[in-house]
C-alpha cells in the first residue's frame, strides 16, 4: 500500500492507498483524527446556507449519490469524498474536515458605513489616498489620554 502525507491547512494527514483500485477508507487510515459526526453537522450546516439536497452535492461532487448519507449512517468518508465535498459546499477544507478557521474564503459583508467609506476612498486620487491611509492609521492608534485633544470639550 503507498503512503504519503498531504495537508489540510498546516495540519498533515496520512493518505494510504493511492491505488485507485485500493477500497481502503483514506479517512479511517488516518486514525479517526476527526469526529464523523462533527463532520456531518458541518456538511449539513452548509446544504441548509446552500440550499441544497444530499443528492445534489454527491452529484455535483462527482462522488456516490448516497456517500451523505453513508456517513450518516455512520460510513467513515474517504478524504477524497471530504475535499470534493468541499468544493461542491464552498467551503474551506479544514473547516470541514475540523470546524478550524474561517468557514468560507469570503469576506464578511460590508456595513453600508464600510462600503460608503470604500467607495469615498477609491474615488480620491493616490496621492490623497495615501494622506487618507496615514489619517486614519493615526486615528485608529491608541491615544495617550494625557494629551488626547479628542477628549477636551
Amino acid at each position: 500500500m503507498l503512503e504519503q502525507t498531504a495537508f489540510c491547512g498546516q495540519m498533515p494527514v496520512i493518505v494510504k492507498g493511492n491505488c485507485p483500485n485500493d477500497d481502503t477508507s483514506l479517512a479511517r487510515d488516518n486514525a479517526r483524527m476527526y469526529s464523523d459526526a462533527e463532520i456531518l453537522e458541518r456538511i449539513v450546516r452548509r446544504l441548509t446556507a446552500l440550499g441544497m439536497s444530499e443528492r445534489k452535492a454527491c452529484q455535483e461532487a462527482g462522488i456516490g449519490v448516497d456517500a451523505i448519507r453513508d456517513i450518516r449512517r455512520g460510513r467513515t468518508p474517504r478524504v477524497e469524498v471530504i475535499v470534493k465535498l468541499s468544493k461542491v459546499l464552498e467551503c474551506r477544507l479544514e473547516w470541514l474536515l475540523t470546524g478550524e478557521g474561517p468557514e468560507t474564503d469570503e469576506a464578511p459583508a460590508m456595513t453600508p458605513r464600510q462600503r460608503a467609506l470604500l467607495d469615498l476612498f477609491s474615488a480620491l486620487p493616490p496621492e490623497d489616498q495615501d494622506r487618507a491611509l496615514r489619517l486614519a492609521r493615526a486615528l485608529a492608534e491608541p491615544a495617550d489620554p494625557a494629551i488626547d485633544d479628542r477628549k477636551c470639550g
